[in-house]
């Protein structure tokens, strides 16, 4: 936890030495919280590990975890005049109810718990263009959105896939 939390520190640093000088950098006070934004419940442990799909009656510690929660966290950084966003979240309602998910927030009335307003949001950084990174961007108004120019060909290719119901 330390660890990321640094790594969101030195993100926040590096973005904030980028907008800029270095002399303000030096003299800026930079926090970071780690914020689960939501979990998914009760997802098939071998969803995400398939060497390690549940067995019944197993007593191998590999094959007897049949679900596991996976919390999805949002980093937030406070550096001098900025408030940026590593990932934004989900918010897809229709999903929370097929699931029956209730562990769920706005992003927007998380940052308040914090003390922020989302218009105060200056740069939201995605790791990559899922929905539960970057669900909730439409509600940073005032961000600008940073992702890596091969994840954004990404994105491009997916919203302009000739199939109908994959296409938004």
């Amino acid at each position: 936890m330390k660890r990321l939390a640094g790594t969101l520190v030195a993100a926040g640093l590096a973005l904030f030495g980028a907008a800029g000088s270095a002399a303000a950098q030096d003299s800026t006070t930079c926090s970071a919280w780690l914020v689960e934004s939501s979990r998914f419940m009760n997802v098939p442990f071998g969803s995400f590990m398939p060497d390690r799909a549940f067995v019944p009656g197993s007593t191998n510690p590999l094959n007897n975890i049949s679900t596991v929660d996976l919390p999805v966290n949002v980093g937030v950084i406070k550096c001098g005049a900025e408030l940026i966003l590593y990932d934004s979240g989900w918010k897809q309602q229709d999903y929370h109810k097929m699931t029956g998910t209730d562990h769920w927030a706005p992003l927007p009335e998380q940052l308040k718990l914090l003390g922020f307003d989302a218009a105060d949001v200056t740069k939201i950084v995605i790791g990559h263009g899922h929905w539960d990174h970057a669900g909730q961007l439409s509600d940073f108004p005032n961000a600008t959105l940073y992702v890596q120019r091969e994840e954004l060909r990404g994105i491009e290719w997916a919203l302009n896939y000739p199939h109908p119901k994959i296409r938004r």
